[in-house]
C-alpha cells in the first residue's frame, strides 16, 4: 500500500468517525509527501485529547430508566423521559385517600406538566386491580404527597387501591 493510500485509509476512518475535529488534526498533512509513524502517532495523541477535553466536559446525568438526549456548552444535559416500576405501600397512600397510591420519583416529582402513561403490571406480584385506574397531580388543598403523581382507581366505587399492586410508569418529556 502506497503512503498516500495509507494516509488517505486512515484519514477516512477517523473522519468518518470523529467528524471535522479528525480533519482539523490531519489538516497538515501534504499530498504526495510521506507520513512518518510518529507524526500518526502525534495527531492521534491530539485528537485523543481533544475528545477526551469534550468528554470531560460532561457534569450532569439523567436518572435511572432516562438517556441523554442533548449536551449543553456548559456540559449540563438534557434527558428524555424514562419507565420504572411503581408499587402500593401503605406508605404511598394518603390518608383518607383508600382508592390511591402516590408516584415519589425524580422523573415526575415536581413536574405537573409531566406527560405520563400508566398501566397495570400484573408481573410477579399477583394482585390484580379490576378497577380502571386514572391519574392526578397532587396540589393544595391536598395534604401530604404534594408535587407528586398518584394513580387512583375510578369508578363509583372507588375501590381500595390493593397494597402490592404494581404499575408500569412511562415519562415523556
Amino acid at each position: 500500500m502506497k503512503n498516500n493510500e495509507l494516509r488517505n485509509l486512515v484519514l477516512g476512518l477517523f473522519v468518518g468517525a470523529s467528524g471535522l475535529t479528525a480533519w482539523a488534526a490531519f489538516s497538515e498533512f501534504q499530498a504526495g509527501t510521506p507520513i512518518r509513524a510518529a507524526d500518526v502517532n502525534a495527531k492521534l495523541n491530539d485528537l485523543d485529547t481533544r475528545v477526551t477535553a469534550k468528554q470531560n466536559r460532561i457534569s450532569g446525568t439523567c436518572t435511572t430508566g432516562s438517556s441523554i438526549s442533548a449536551v449543553a456548552a456548559d456540559g449540563t444535559v438534557t434527558c428524555n423521559g424514562g419507565a420504572f416500576i411503581h408499587v402500593t405501600t401503605a406508605a404511598n397512600k394518603p390518608s383518607g385517600d383508600t382508592n390511591v397510591t402516590c408516584i415519589d420519583n425524580a422523573l415526575t416529582n415536581g413536574r405537573p406538566n409531566a406527560m405520563i402513561q400508566v398501566t397495570q403490571n400484573y408481573g410477579s406480584s399477583f394482585i390484580y386491580n379490576k378497577e380502571a385506574i386514572g391519574v392526578y397531580y397532587r396540589i393544595p388543598p391536598a395534604t401530604g404527597f404534594l408535587n407528586q403523581w398518584c394513580i387512583f382507581n375510578q369508578g363509583s366505587s372507588a375501590a381500595p387501591m390493593p397494597i402490592n399492586a404494581t404499575f408500569n410508569v412511562f415519562v415523556a418529556n
